[in-house]
């Protein structure tokens, strides 16, 4: 397959939290949900959080990025968190209406905190065979409704990220983009780091060139500074810390900063779900020079 290519880039944390008052019809909707479920709807923790909607999320998004939407195919969405208490029904409609947009835009479904990757995942295979350029756009709210006496794994705050991906050379090439499930985890703890080991093998590298990037806290971070990897024939990998907070948007930032810095390499973002073991792994080339836009 033909290699794919990171091209625009951006990530957009909300600063001003919001307080609104949720409607009715937000309400009588949530109460049904959980009554189909003989649980009871906790009506205080849609009070709690940035109270964002999908439109108004989107409407961070810069537009420097949003006024090239229409020359994307496709445009794909993801998301982790409830929209709060919509004036649309589905966020995908509304912005091919918003921007005049006659091109495919649809919604990979919620996998949790990697659905932003999952999604990348479709989108890099779309982009391999058309040829096209293609576009994802994440959204993440952390107002999160939930039944009396349950708990939720919610984002720490609300925000965009949103990523194109281009068949022509930018300096940001996806030399692997890898899902592990639970059950393949669980059945071999070590199956992440055995990946990384046969990527540096067959793109014939030294293990000293590759750095690999997980959140703190996270299972595969945990056994990468422990001796049962060390153990297991780890090559000497260099491995580094991002921050611990409940988020699905550290990767844009993540790629932001690679592109900005310029820092040539080679580099593994391994991204873990925060309610399960599932795991998704992007290996990326960076060798950006003054003919790479």
């Amino acid at each position: 397959m033909a290699t794919v290519y990171f091209n625009r880039v951006g990530y957009q944390k909300t600063e001003n939290l919001q307080t609104k008052e949720p409607r009715e019809r937000y309400l009588v909707g949530l109460r049904g949900l959980y009554q189909l479920y003989d649980l009871e709807f906790d009506e205080s923790s849609v009070i709690e959080g940035d109270q964002f909607n999908y439109i108004e999320l989107l409407e961070q998004v810069s537009e420097e990025f949003t006024q090239h939407l229409a020359s994307f195919n496709p445009v794909i969405i993801s998301q982790w968190g409830n929209e709060f208490d919509s004036d649309a029904p589905a966020i995908g409609p509304f912005m091919a209406k918003h921007y005049g947009l006659n091109i495919p835009v649809f919604d990979v479904i919620d996998r949790g905190s990697i659905s932003p990757l999952i999604a990348l995942r479709v989108l890099k295979g779309i982009v391999e065979v058309q040829q096209q350029d293609g576009a994802l756009i994440s959204f993440q709210q952390n107002t999160s409704p939930s039944s009396i006496g349950s708990y939720n794994v919610a984002p720490k705050y609300s925000g965009t990220g949103y990523v194109s991906l281009t068949a022509k050379n930018t300096g940001l090439a996806i030399k692997e983009l890898a899902e592990f499930s639970e059950k393949e985890i669980h059945a071999n703890p070590s199956s992440i780091h055995e990946k990384i080991k046969s990527l540096i093998i067959e793109n014939e590298l030294q293990s000293q060139e590759v750095n690999v990037f997980s959140r703190k806290g996270s299972r595969f971070n945990k056994l990468s500074n422990t001796d049962f990897i060390n153990k297991s024939g780890s090559l000497a990998i260099s491995y580094n810390d991002l921050p611990a907070d409940a988020s699905s948007l550290t990767f844009f930032s993540f790629l932001e900063k690679l592109r900005d810095e310029n820092s040539n390499g080679y580099y593994l973002y391994v991204e873990e779900d925060f309610e399960t073991l599932s795991t998704i792994l992007v290996f990326i080339q960076v060798e950006q020079d003054d003919n790479n836009e």
